[in-house]
């Protein structure tokens, strides 16, 4: 076997989708084209959604950067180091889909406190077999909002879980009256449980790669 000089993370950009299923979940494709239904459907028994987890593999390369082999628990000692956020609240204004952005137009304007504004619970790291952690400490406008999760498989890779979907306002303001959205996008004061890896998993070594956390393919 060849001598591995370089490992890798693939995929180069995870997806994550929401789904309110508290048990059940599946693995994202991971062939190009690949459009398969999971194991059991996208459903579970009580027509809940299950969530959609993106796999992230290490792979080892030789010199003439050549695959050698995935790289494994039994192999090395990996540790995941990962951390998700959802700062859509505090970021630009949604100004239609051809509009010239002006990125001084910025969400909810009249909060002064814009990290009160950014769902961030900071990083999380696991190692060994089938372990988990939760992103279950960041907060929006002073309420705890759930972010996900991550988790090893049974040979160590990572797996990266978004939230169960839910959104509110948690002032009943914004673009929300009675709790209702008025508008496709854009709602102030609102949040959902989507996120992005703003610091994206890590092993022993590599590089690094981005997941977003998005709502169900419909």
């Amino acid at each position: 076997m060849a001598n591995i000089t370089l490992i890798k993370i693939h995929p180069a950009i995870g997806i994550a989708r929401l789904g309110n299923s508290p048990k059940e979940f599946f693995i994202a494709p991971e062939l190009p084209g690949d459009h398969r239904p999971p194991k059991g459907g996208y459903k579970d028994a009580s027509h809940r959604i299950k969530r959609q987890a993106a796999r992230f593999r290490l792979f080892g390369y030789d010199e003439d950067n050549a695959l050698v082999k995935e790289i494994t628990i039994s192999d090395a000692v990996i540790e995941w180091r990962v951390h998700l956020a959802n700062k859509k609240a505090e970021w630009i204004q949604f100004q239609g889909p051809n509009a010239q952005t002006d990125p001084g137009l910025r969400r909810n304007p009249k909060v002064t406190d814009r990290a009160s504004l950014i769902i961030d619970p900071g990083p999380r790291s696991i190692h060994g077999l089938n372990k988990k952690a939760h992103f279950d400490t960041g907060k929006f406008l002073g309420r705890t909002i759930p972010l996900g999760e991550i988790r090893t498989d049974k040979r160590g890779r990572l797996l990266v879980l978004g939230g169960f979907g839910k959104s509110n306002s948690p002032k009943n303001t914004g673009s929300y009256t009675g709790r209702r959205c008025l508008r496709r996008a854009g709602n102030g004061k609102s949040h959902t449980e989507r996120s992005k890896l703003t610091a994206p998993g890590r092993s022993f070594l590599g590089d690094l790669r981005p997941t977003q956390v998005r709502a169900p393919h419909r």
